[in-house]
Order: structure tokens, then C-alpha cells, then sequence
């Protein structure tokens, strides 16, 4: 990175590390090698604040500080979904599943925690 890393995330199988600063890029690093397997430069226009690993570590969620929270798929190298609705930083993100339905859940210094359906990326709650 060129700037400070702000977020880290560590895969499940601890195989892969996932960074992100605060100009917005992520890099994905080989925990073994220390080399890094992919970057998404301006994966965010503001400071990335939270990145998370799918169960399987195909894909990452980013939060950041542009009200935001992104899925990119690590095959593809490529963003797959945005969830837009917080009105501020993303704080945290994180992928649950339940019984064979994917959620992402974050929340927000505007107050809030959102469920989103993982798949469409549409919001089903919001928590006050």
C-alpha cells in the first residue's frame, strides 16, 4: 500500500489476508508467500473502514467511509454487488448464513445496522 491501511481481514482457511487503506484500494495478499494476489485500486472513493471474507474466500465485502459496502469476487477480480442505503461511514460488514440464505449485515455511524439480502442486494431490515 501507498497509504495506510485502515482494515484487515484474515480468510477462513488463513491462507489469504485481505487489506485496505484509506485512499480505497484493497489488496489480497498469499499469507504464505507475502505476495499479493490481487488489488482493486479505488475499490472505494473514500477510506476503506472494514473487509470481510466469504466462507469459502472466493469473495471480499468492503465497508468505507463512502457510505458503501461492496462484494468483489477474488476469481473474477472484479465488484459483484453494492449495498447503498447507510447516510455515512460503513463501519463494519459482514457476511451470515443462515439455513442456505446469504445475508450481509453492516453498520453505520449514521446509526444504523441494515440486513441485506446477499444475493440481490436489497435491504430487508433496518435497525434504529
Amino acid at each position: 500500500h501507498d497509504y495506510p491501511v485502515l482494515a484487515l481481514a484474515l480468510s477462513n482457511d488463513g491462507q489469504m489476508l485481505a487489506s485496505g487503506d484509506v485512499e480505497g484500494t484493497v489488496k489480497v495478499w498469499n499469507m504464505t508467500s507475502g505476495t499479493c494476489l490481487r488489488e482493486f485500486r479505488h475499490a472505494h472513493s473514500k477510506a476503506i473502514s472494514s473487509i470481510c471474507f466469504s466462507q469459502d474466500g472466493s469473495r471480499i465485502l468492503t465497508g468505507s467511509h463512502d457510505t458503501t459496502c461492496r462484494e468483489f469476487g477474488l476469481r473474477t477480480s472484479r465488484m459483484l454487488k453494492e449495498f447503498r442505503g447507510h447516510g455515512s461511514y460503513v463501519n463494519t460488514c459482514l457476511y451470515h448464513l443462515d439455513n442456505d440464505r446469504l445475508y450481509v449485515v453492516t453498520t453505520s455511524a449514521d446509526g444504523t445496522i441494515r440486513i441485506w439480502d446477499g444475493k440481490s442486494a436489497e435491504t430487508l431490515k433496518v435497525l434504529l
